[in-house]
């Protein structure tokens, strides 16, 4: 089944998520279309005071959809290699969801680490949880 295809836009001047279906025209205006009316208005910002992110097609433990900037912790516990039990510690990770060159990644926050994300429903579903975004939440990087 193809992953669907969705974006959101951060407004850097109101600090607010845009909602709606998002209009480039190519001359720098943004249009917003309501879903629900087929409405479609001109944005009072132009398009270079968006930030405009990608949803990566996956949601976190909580069926909360993963977007491009989000903030994700990660909890696991650590299994012996040998037997595959439980050890009883528990790892905690924070990470950022990123596009880098060719695929959305994860970036390690604590030593700035990419890895390829993983597209494994299941371990999104069992170990992972927005938190916050770089957007709203930028304290969380830190």
């Amino acid at each position: 089944m193809p992953r669907e295809i969705k974006f959101r836009a951060w407004d850097k001047t109101i600090k607010m998520w845009i909602t709606g279906l998002l209009v480039f025209d190519g001359q720098g205006k943004v249009y917003l279309r309501d879903p629900n009316t087929n409405v479609i208005t001109e944005y009072h910002q132009l398009f270079n005071s968006l930030e405009v992110v990608w949803y990566t097609g996956l949601k976190d433990k909580n069926d909360k959809e993963i977007y491009e900037g989000d903030i994700l912790r990660c909890e696991s516990n650590y299994i012996r290699l040998q037997t595959n039990e439980q050890t009883g510690k528990k790892s905690i990770k924070f990470y950022e969801v990123v596009w880098h060159e060719v695929m959305f990644t994860t970036k390690r926050i604590d030593n700035g680490h990419i890895n390829p994300l993983v597209t494994s429903p299941s371990i999104w579903k069992n170990y992972y949880e927005v938190i916050g975004n770089i957007y709203e939440n930028p304290g969380l990087l830190k």
